[in-house]
This record gives structure tokens, C-alpha cells and sequence, in this order.
């Protein structure tokens, strides 16, 4: 048996797909940026016993941290001043995680940075834990060398290849583990983030250090953690503003390395070229700037199509702070604005739930004439618009379609009838895929979001019946509110 082999998610392995609060050691460190270094080092030895301390401002808020090997790196090796205040050695850039995220998230962090102590922080940037490996070995007494790590550690396109035929592995065992189509989003996203991270990595050591500072975002589900077997790319380059044009040049080799490598992975090239390699996807900040302003004020229906698939964008690789430059720029022209409302609303309703006048089902046939019903279009991308809709009009910040239906909850938007309702039906009909996929993985079959209704039961039936119901009511709601 080949030993680099992805392991068999077990009942322990479960553990990494909880939330990070319920594993976070709550044994932590904080301290004010006033504070000096011999004072902080203190409390981290000799009161709380920990590796790190967490350096906040007057709001609590997460501003840097140090830890035991940064005081000798930068105090001792540089006999620093011990009366100094911490903000002096304290490494501003932390990486986070949220506490509401997977702890696999954090696991992901640590082996991509190569990093040992991970701050939990909640909504409001405040920390309430610290996760450790030692913690992750100590709470699920497992350890086991994920896909995800040793994607970080290939070092050639042929070896992530070889990897790549692990995925299907890998989604089989996290069916095994929980059918929560959240979740397993969320881990195909990762893997994705991977691979995708892995190659931009690979592109540089080939093609050289990157003449000028950008970021790579994706965009479309992969940026809304929404990746599933049969996601296509959607992803683009935001260059500095001092990019020359031979710069751009540069940037061009690089996007095609990675996105025909990703299509060498099994992640398809997007039919409608929404990708880095395309001139147009590979621009300046203040160009993209321009490009959010034009589609959002004039949302016709070419303009409404290119927001549409960079409405929700994520940073992977770069300068994350051209990124945030950009996405601010995004936020402020999308959100709160009645005429971009009224054109998505109109674009949303374009496509209505395949259900006739008499309540049966109306099929497509494919290329081998099966009578087939399109999931992805019938149902999933018509939630997806309903709660992005919402969302722009309530200025939320969540990307993703599950976690945004909930904060409409949480904020009054959605009373608990209609949000037990649009929930419990996105979660089916992403189970109806995820299924899809396994049962197309065990026969062989290509992996698509065809559904083949004659194969159901007449439950299963009654409940995409009654699905596509509540979908057509929210659609009529919603046209009634905001598609004057």
C-alpha cells in the first residue's frame, strides 16, 4: 500500500471540520502596545504559561503578536532594550482565523505559512483563543498527513497532478464524515485554494521574482468557499499601479502557467474566459476601480454579466492590501444601490425553477437524450442570487450563500419561517449535487450538474417539487420589493 496515500477520514478526523472555538485554548496572552518587552515576556512565562501573547489596542482589537522564538530572534539576538515598548518586535501581519471557521482552516494556515500559533478571533477582531498543533494532536489524538499538505509541498506540476487524482478520495471521505454540503464546500474550496496557491508558487520560481506587486483573486464560487467536483475557474490579476506594460507581459506567463495547469488538475478553463489569461482580467487597481464603477452604475446587460461573476472576489496570492484597495472600492459601488438592484432583480428572474402549471417537472435533454434537470440552474444560482440580493441591500460582508442567508436572519431581514425555509432548501438542493457527484464518481460517469429526475423516487420527487416552490415564492417577494 502506497504510504503518501490521503489517509481514510476516521470518527477523530471528524474533529477538523468543528469550529475552531470548540478546540481554541482560551489560555492567552493580551497585552498593550505600551507595554514593555520584559513585562510581556513575563506574563507569557511566568503567569499564563503560553508560547505567544497578542499585542490589542484600546478596543481589544488584534493589532500584532510575538512569540517566545521572536523574543530571541529579536530581542536577545539583537539586544534590544527589555524596557521597550512590544510594539517595537511584534510582528504586525497575523494570520488568523475566525472563530466560526473549520479548525482544518487553521491546520491549512499552519502548514502554507509554516507557522505555530494561530490567534482565534471573533467578528470584531478580538481574540478568544490560540490554536497550536499541539492542540490539534492533544484534542483529537490523530495524526495524519493531509492532501492539502502535501499539495503545499509538491515541487513540480507533474507531482500536483498525481495529487490531483486524490480529490475524489478526498470528497468521498468527507461524504463519509458529514453530508453537510457547507461544509464540504468549504473543504473543496481548500483544496482549491492549494492547488491554485501551489502553482502561482511554481510560476515564480519559474518565470522569476514578480516585477511589481499584485494580487491574484478568484472570484464566482470559489470566492464564495462554494467549490464543488465539477467547478470551472473564475480568476483574475490586480496589478500595482506602477505596472509597466512589460510588467503585464510578465503577469501574462504567469496566468497562463497557472490556469492550464489548473486545467491540467481537473479544474476546467471558464467557457466564458473570465480568467487571468485573459488581457482584460489582468489589470491595474485603478482600472479595476473603473471597472466596478461603469458596472455598477450602468448595469446593462454585457456590464451586469462581468459583475456578476467578479460581484463576490478573494484574495489568494499577493499584496493583500491592493486587494482590500480594490474590493472597498467594489463594496461602496454595489451596495445600497436601488438602480444595480433593480437590474440584478431583473437578471435574477431571467431563470425560474423548472416547475409547470400543473406542478410537474419541466426537463432539458442532454447529449445522450436523457431527460435531465440542470440543478446548478434550476435551483442553486437562483439562491445564490436571492440572498446576494438581499445582502447588498442590508451592506453585509459575507461572501458565502449559506453563511449570508444566516446573517439576514440574525439581522431581522428574514423572520424564522423564511430563513428555515430558504436554509433548509439551499442545504437540499447542494445535497442533491454533492450525491450527484458521489454516485457519478462510483459509476464512472462524468461529473456535472445534470440530474436525472426519472431516477428518483417519488419522495425525492415531492421534495424538488416543494423546493422549487419555495424558490419561485422568494423570487415573486422579491420582485415585488426591490423589482420596481
Amino acid at each position: 500500500m502506497n504510504s503518501e496515500r490521503l489517509p481514510t477520514m476516521t470518527s477523530s478526523s471528524h474533529h477538523y471540520f468543528k469550529p475552531c472555538s470548540e478546540i481554541a485554548s482560551q489560555r492567552i496572552v493580551t497585552v498593550q502596545a505600551h507595554e514593555s518587552i520584559q513585562a510581556v515576556a513575563h506574563k507569557m512565562r511566568d503567569i499564563v504559561g503560553v508560547s505567544c501573547a497578542f499585542i490589542v489596542n484600546q478596543s481589544n482589537q488584534l493589532i500584532g503578536m510575538i512569540t517566545d522564538k521572536d523574543m530571541t530572534k529579536r530581542v536577545v539576538a539583537q539586544a534590544i532594550n527589555v524596557t521597550q515598548p512590544v510594539n517595537l518586535v511584534m510582528t504586525q501581519h497575523v494570520h488568523t482565523v475566525y472563530q466560526d471557521e473549520l479548525v482544518l482552516s487553521a491546520l491549512q494556515i499552519m502548514m502554507k505559512f509554516k507557522i505555530q500559533n494561530i490567534p482565534v478571533i471573533n467578528a470584531q477582531r478580538q481574540v478568544t483563543g490560540l490554536i497550536t498543533p499541539h492542540h490539534l494532536v492533544q484534542k483529537n489524538s490523530v495524526q495524519a498527513i493531509f492532501l492539502i499538505d502535501r499539495i503545499h509541498r509538491a515541487d513540480s506540476l507533474a507531482k500536483l497532478i498525481k495529487l490531483s487524482e486524490e480529490r475524489n478520495q478526498a470528497f468521498e471521505g468527507i461524504m463519509d464524515v458529514s453530508p453537510d454540503p457547507t461544509l464540504i464546500g468549504q473543504v473543496l474550496t481548500m483544496i482549491y485554494d492549494a492547488f491554485n496557491y501551489r502553482l502561482i508558487e511554481l510560476a515564480i520560481e519559474n518565470f522569476g521574482s514578480p516585477p511589481c506587486e499584485f494580487s491574484w483573486i478568484v472570484a464566482g464560487s470559489h470566492a464564495r468557499s462554494e467549490v464543488h467536483l465539477a467547478s470551472d475557474q473564475d480568476n483574475a490579476l490586480i496589478l500595482d499601479d506602477h505596472a509597466t506594460e512589460s510588467d503585464r507581459v510578465y503577469f501574462q506567463h504567469l496566468a497562463m502557467y497557472v490556469c492550464k495547469g489548473l486545467s491540467e488538475l481537473g479544474y476546467r478553463l471558464c467557457e466564458g474566459r473570465f480568467m487571468a489569461i485573459t488581457p482584460q482580467w489582468c489589470h491595474k487597481q485603478s482600472i479595476w476601480n473603473e471597472y466596478f464603477r461603469k458596472w455598477s452604475t450602468n448595469p446593462e446587460y454585457d456590464l451586469l454579466l462581468n459583475l456578476n461573476v467578479f460581484m463576490e472576489i478573494r484574495h489568494l496570492y499577493g499584496n493583500q492590501k491592493i486587494f482590500e484597495s480594490v474590493n472597498a472600492t467594489r463594496h461602496q459601488y454595489i451596495t445600497n444601490n436601488p438602480h444595480l438592484t433593480v437590474a440584478l432583480v431583473r437578471n435574477a428572474l431571467r431563470t425560474r425553477p423548472p416547475l409547470g402549471i400543473f406542478q410537474h417537472l419541466i426537463l432539458e435533454k442532454d447529449e445522450q437524450d436523457h431527460k435531465v434537470l440542470n440543478i446548478k440552474k434550476a435551483a442553486i444560482s437562483c439562491i445564490v442570487d436571492l440572498a446576494r440580493i438581499y445582502s447588498l441591500m442590508n451592506n453585509t460582508l459575507r461572501l458565502n450563500t449559506h453563511e449570508r442567508i444566516q446573517e439576514l436572519y440574525a439581522n431581522g431581514t428574514l423572520n424564522q419561517q423564511t430563513y428555515q425555509d430558504l436554509i433548509e432548501t439551499y442545504q437540499y438542493v447542494n445535497q442533491l449535487r454533492y450525491q450527484h457527484h458521489l454516485n457519478a464518481i462510483h459509476t464512472d460517469l462524468p461529473v456535472n450538474n445534470l440530474l436525472q429526475p426519472d431516477q428518483f423516487g417519488s419522495f425525492e420527487r415531492q421534495h424538488l417539487k416543494d423546493a422549487f416552490r419555495i424558490i419561485t415564492n422568494f423570487q415573486d417577494l422579491i420582485k415585488m420589493k426591490f423589482g420596481r
